[in-house]
């Protein structure tokens, strides 16, 4: 079967446009840069032809804007510093992959650039200082890969088809077990849980527009690689489904709780990145048109504000060269946009109204409450705890409390902050009008059957209730503005010195920084500590001790002296003649 010729020409298309970018930024970093704002104006105009002159299926579409909406925003992040010409060149053929994938309608051109996308991605993080996060990104996503390839061979070898609906010539069983397959092969994508140990290095090892991506698009592989299984099995994946709802829920509780601990914002939203994609999990293990439609709108969702957040700790690093929390805090007197956007992003994280955030929890609080299963229920509620908590210590350690660094910094770069506006429209506009994605979601998960919904623009009624979300946002906004105005005029304030705040007005003599966000949890570290130190680091640490014991022996074999070869190809002999004849050939 031949390639999906559309993903072919995608393909191409995004590294003809990388080449281009990659040349210039060779002749001088200001062609580079002009060269990487062509380039994010020519995928908007791409994006936009593909949306409206070829006939996509609804998902297909939506993932396609999201993506193009993430690769337009990490463009801008990478243009508001130095980049390295290559990164343009890796960093093109990593969204090339990912377009073209999206785009396809077989195994075989899933298989071909979901294996593409991890090359393209493993280079650009090892381009950098830093190389753990990407063999171990390598390591794990070609792992999956393998296992998709499988899959791949499975298909043929049962249906002689590669087509995505040769799903449904397979036999029950068959069909559980492809799926199955399937599905722990977009798990490694996501990251989710026990295969998450190289999210958080390759996130905190690439460059910071290479993290946005990697987060907002990448992952989206894994989202829709999985609702292409869940799809593919149809209402009957409910008999399996609760087994990936938990896997989801302690995805979400898990990183939630390993994100509170991180002392590196990268590495917190590396953390907080996962947990989020616990709730698709969920969603889609629970397999009925209420949570599906919540898990893919959650995975918009997802892709909006964890990009945001990783966009603003980008610009960030590039005034402060540095992503330590510890290091870090005061900075609202210099990057007051950016702290602006950086709460948006926490309050949509924390599935707080006007933002996209709220509708996409919504649904799936309402997808568990009528699942019924309140153990699920309850571990889920958990998760949303911890996303607030380690979403207070990002914004309290990065923006508030005293400034740390002996020099001043500026605002955000201006193509950083036009990055940030990008994402904010759709947070806030979704938000308020989630219908204008679960419009492309309607149709193909009517055939997962109850509980059903309705939905206009700007509201919901599913079997437990009705809400618009409009009215909701706007009530919020009016009280937020409320808020401000009492702040404003009351009258009672009065500037003090920011010690203050962390010396309750006392006199110290030492000059240490107390900034009170530090080590802020701490006591969890403590308490949790029977549970935190059963790490599955370990696990896979001594798998790989195995495996290279194991090499070390074979490699012993291969020494070089011919004698030994020919020794093994007669053992090999006697056994294939042991084998044919039932016996040694003195006993024949």
């Amino acid at each position: 079967m031949m390639v999906n010729q559309g993903s072919i020409l995608i393909f191409t298309t995004f590294i003809l446009a990388g080449l281009l970018t990659y040349f210039l930024a060779r002749v001088s970093k200001m062609s580079g840069r002009i060269g990487g704002a062509l380039t994010g104006l020519f995928s908007v105009i791409f994006v936009y032809l593909f949306f409206h002159v070829y006939s996509l299926p609804g998902v297909q579409n939506l993932m396609f804007l999201l993506i193009g909406l993430v690769y337009v925003s990490s463009l801008f992040l990478l243009v508001s510093k130095e980049t390295p010409p290559i990164q343009y060149l890796l960093f093109s053929g990593a969204a090339g992959s990912t377009f073209a994938f999206i785009n396809g309608l077989d195994f075989i051109t899933a298989f071909i650039f979901l294996e593409l996308s991890t090359v393209f991605v493993f280079l650009s993080i090892v381009s950098g200082d830093r190389k753990k996060g990407g063999f171990l990104y390598l390591l794990f996503n070609g792992t999956g890969g393998l296992l998709f390839l499988y899959l791949l061979y499975f298909i043929y070898m049962k249906t002689g088809r590669f087509d995505y609906s040769a799903i449904a010539f397979l036999k029950p069983d068959e069909k559980i077990l492809a799926l199955t397959i399937g599905f722990l092969t977009f798990a490694i994508k996501m990251g989710t849980m026990p295969f998450h140990i190289w999210q958080p290095y390759a996130y905190r090892d690439a460059d910071n527009g290479i993290t946005v991506f990697l987060s907002g698009a990448i992952s989206k592989i894994g989202v829709f690689g999985a609702f292409l299984m869940v799809f593919l099995q149809g209402s009957s994946f409910r008999i399996s489904g609760n087994v990936y709802a938990y896997l989801g829920v302690i995805t979400a509780v898990l990183a939630g709780l390993y994100a509170l601990l991180q002392e590196d914002a990268k590495r917190l939203l590396a953390y907080s990145s996962l947990s989020q994609l616990g709730y698709v999990v969920i969603g889609l293990g629970l397999a009925n048109s209420l949570s599906i439609s919540g898990a893919i709108l959650h995975a918009v969702s997802h892709g909006i504000f964890e990009s945001l957040l990783f966009l603003v700790v980008g610009a960030v690093y590039i005034r402060t060269k540095t992503t330590d929390l510890n290091k870090l805090g005061g900075l609202i007197t210099y990057m007051p946009i950016s702290f602006i956007a950086l709460l948006f992003g926490i309050i949509a994280t924390s599935g707080i109204p006007p933002t996209i955030g709220f509708p996409s929890k919504w649904m799936l609080y309402h997808a568990l409450v009528i699942n019924g299963d309140p153990v699920l229920l309850s571990l889920t509620f958990l998760a949303s705890i911890l996303a607030f908590l380690y979403s207070f210590r990002l914004v309290y350690s990065i923006f508030l409390g005293p400034y740390t660094l002996k020099e001043k910094v500026g605002e955000a770069p201006f193509p950083a902050l036009a990055g940030m506006v990008f994402f904010l429209l759709p947070l806030l506009i979704l938000g308020l009008f989630p219908g204008l994605v679960l419009k492309f979601i309607e149709l193909p998960v009517v055939r997962f059957g109850l509980p059903d919904f309705s939905f206009t623009p700007a509201t919901l009624k599913t079997p437990l209730a009705t809400v618009n979300f409009l009215t909701v946002g706007v009530v919020f906004i009016a009280w937020f503005v409320v808020a401000i105005l009492v702040y404003a005029f009351a009258g009672r304030s009065r500037w003090l010195p920011v010690k203050n705040n962390y010396t309750a007005a006392e006199a110290i003599e030492d000059e240490r920084i107390l900034h009170y966000t530090g080590d802020f949890y701490r006591f969890i570290r403590r308490d949790m500590n029977f549970l935190l130190r059963h790490s599955i680091q370990r696990f896979y640490r001594r798998l790989f001790n195995l495996f290279g014991v194991i090499g070390d022996g074979i490699s012993r074999i291969y020494t070089g002296d011919v004698r030994t070869y020919v020794y093994f190809i007669l053992l090999f002999i006697l056994i294939v003649l042991f084998k044919i004849k039932g016996g040694f050939p003195c006993l024949w």
